[in-house]
């Protein structure tokens, strides 16, 4: 592995167990193998093998009932770097899957993204020693996370407010998150809103399913507990720095959201140990359970050509009509690719390729792969003048875009195989097909209609 990255650090390891804490940074856990609990003041989410979750700047965390030999690794992004272009991203919630407080979860498509951009800075990370494309990818990730994972947001979204709507409800929101422990009061919120008191009132209970009042003391015990873990405050002082009117009415919201007494839960932290194993982040077993994350399930046609083929390459009674349905099927997959771009947010650096008819065929006779499916896209980056770096993250980034496209083919009933094979063949490839010879050939991806 390269040079330690100051604005990313990537852990890799088992944890079984770690008491509420907060870290000053933004975490992203992946969960390569096993599974592990997160507990939130708003209660427990269990994050399954596969599945990733974020824990936000500051926010009470604690791991627990972690599986034994489970393999997890931990994404933090350094929170001053992200500021500069998020400054608010210290001012909201996200979240993947949690559905603790709002029930509403991110929508898989940008989960997707989000899995994809973290295998790519991965290999970035254990590969290269170029700091400006991690920093970039950091920055891809921040921007994707404040957009698609805002908690309070994807609930309103669901709602379909209007425009207007979702503006005045992500004011409140910024007003009730950074001041929660002030006297905040739905009357004045109204006023500088410019709307009645009731019509607000019910705008939260409509369109969040939880009152004003209940949504501030939920951030009001977020900032108790947060002095819970990390000063030696007094429960009484800790009450009034909360913004409770009461020490008694705290105990009572306190230990509503987190089923223990104030008292109870600082002692538990002090009393509980880490249970957590790190091992180097590019451990092979790790690098293995990366790799096999950024290849799809593939699957092997096997055998020889077939009629089909034969048609295809030789011509025949039915070629006609067999190359007419191939153009057709050549559309689709044009039009899927359109929709991963669209996901993605824009075309990708590397090229992807729908080979032509006697493309495929000279392919097929090159590689003696008469299991090609006339319908082959090659993926390749140029390599012209780039660094190891550059070619690093432009090939990388090529493959999250294969694994999103295999994914829609896959929704709509087609088959598809990547193979790396031919990546070893790319001076061959670009004379046979015609390419400037810098062009380093990625993969083969071939698909199969029903």
């Amino acid at each position: 592995m390269k040079t330690r990255n100051r604005d990313l650090i990537i852990r890799a390891a088992e944890i079984r167990h770690k008491p509420f804490h907060l870290s000053k940074n933004l975490r992203i856990v992946y969960i390569l193998k096993g599974q592990i609990t997160l507990e939130f003041v708003a209660g427990k989410a269990e994050v399954r093998e596969g599945e990733i979750e974020i824990i936000n700047i500051n926010e009470p965390v604690a791991f627990s009932g972690g599986s034994p030999g489970n393999v997890i690794l931990i994404f933090e992004f350094d929170s001053n770097a992200a500021k500069i272009s998020q400054p608010r991203i210290d001012k909201a919630l996200y979240n993947c899957n949690t559905t603790l407080f709002y029930p509403c979860k991110t929508k898989h498509k940008y989960q997707e993204q989000l899995i994809s951009k973290l295998l790519l800075i991965y290999n970035l990370y254990v590969h290269t020693e170029d700091h400006s494309l991690i920093r970039k990818t950091s920055q891809e990730i921040e921007d994707l996370i404040v957009d698609k994972f805002h908690d309070l947001k994807n609930m309103l979204m669901e709602t379909e407010v209007s425009e207007v709507n979702l503006n005045r409800f992500l004011r409140i929101y910024d007003s009730i998150y950074l001041n929660s422990a002030g006297k905040l009061n739905l009357k004045e919120i109204a006023e500088k809103e410019y709307v009645s008191v009731q019509y607000l009132s019910k705008e939260f209970n409509e369109k969040l399913n939880i009152n004003f009042k209940a949504t501030v003391e939920y951030y009001k015990v977020i900032q108790a507990a947060r002095y819970l873990i990390t000063t030696n405050m007094s429960v009484t002082l800790v009450s009034e720095n909360s913004g409770f009117s009461a020490p008694r009415y705290f105990y009572k919201q306190f230990s509503n959201y987190l089923k223990c007494t104030p008292m109870e839960f600082r002692a538990k932290i002090r009393r509980e140990e880490e249970q957590i194993w790190e091992f180097p982040v590019d451990h092979d077993p790790v690098m293995d359970m990366i790799k096999r994350r950024m290849n799809v399930n593939l699957t092997s046609f096997g055998g020889s050509a077939g009629k089909d083929e034969a048609a295809y390459l030789d011509g025949g009674e039915d070629s006609q009509a067999y190359i007419a349905d191939i153009k057709e099927d050549a559309e689709i997959i044009k039009d899927i690719f359109k929709e991963a771009c669209q996901i993605k947010g824009r075309k990708p650096e590397a090229r992807f390729e729908l080979l032509a008819g006697d493309e495929t065929a000279k392919l097929k006779r090159f590689l003696l792969r008469y299991d090609l499916r006339p319908v082959t896209m090659l993926i390749s980056v140029d390599g012209d003048k780039k660094t190891p770096g550059e070619l690093t993250y432009d090939v990388q980034e090529a493959l999250s875009y294969m694994s999103i496209l295999m994914n829609i083919a896959s929704g709509r009933g087609i088959r598809s195989e990547f193979s790396w094979e031919i990546s070893a063949m790319s001076e061959s490839v670009d004379s046979i097909l015609g390419y400037e010879p810098t062009e380093v050939i990625v993969g083969l991806l071939t698909f199969t209609f029903h």
